[in-house]
């Protein structure tokens, strides 16, 4: 009798089979078995007892976290990359944000579930420091709610709320606003300007033709 065994390894699940051969009655056994390896890299954020905390996320983004609720579990910040994903936030976010960096924020117990992380502050230094920051949160049914925030040296702060998904990039310009010539004359000056103007012409006009009378 002689016995192989077959490991295959591919990302979190281990397969493995193992098979018995008789070689005498030519007989062949095969008891395949599947054993969970838990091998995922969460992107993390890991706080001490005052909730606070920072990393660095794979692709390089600098996180940093402050009140933070470690009985709620891990708190993970997911960079959203797929294209199918980001082109649902751009469609629910309907122009509100420019060049957006998309963030699933969230607590991962001990069990794997996710829940909010709402009351914590986030900053996170973007790739691409936008001159007029905008965050916005996105619910998984599409409403959208626009939240302030705060820019020092090219890190965006602002407080999660109950929404597991948030936006952040630069305000859009808008299309439907006058061009900026340059000239921040007050317009109420111009107006006043235009009525003594109009005050003069009229005053002209009646002392030239009294004057032609006369």
């Amino acid at each position: 009798m002689s016995a192989a065994v077959l490991v295959l390894s591919c990302g979190m699940t281990a397969f493995a089979a193992e098979a018995n051969l008789n070689t005498d009655t030519e007989q062949k056994g095969i008891g395949v078995y599947v054993k969970y390896v838990d091998n995922t890299v969460w992107n993390t954020v890991p706080t001490d007892e005052d909730g606070e905390g920072s990393a660095t996320l794979p692709d390089g983004t600098k996180v940093g976290i402050s009140d933070a609720d470690k009985t709620k579990g891990q708190l993970v910040i997911d960079p959203i990359t797929d294209k199918e994903a980001l082109d649902w936030v751009n469609s629910v976010t309907d122009g509100k944000v420019s060049s957006p960096q998309a963030f699933h924020i969230y607590y991962l117990d001990s069990n794997s579930n996710i829940t909010n992380a709402d009351g914590i502050s986030v900053s996170i230094k973007l790739k691409d420091t936008p001159k007029k920051p905008v965050v916005c949160a996105l619910n998984t049914d599409g409403r959208t709610e626009l939240l302030s925030a705060d820019m020092k040296d090219g890190t965006i702060t602002f407080t999660v709320i109950d929404s597991p998904y948030y936006v952040l990039g630069e305000t859009p310009s808008d299309p439907s606003a006058p061009p900026q010539t340059g000239d921040n004359t007050p317009m109420s000056l111009w107006i006043a300007l235009l009525s003594v103007s109009g005050g003069l012409l009229i005053f002209t006009g009646i002392y030239s033709i009294s004057t032609k009378k006369s």
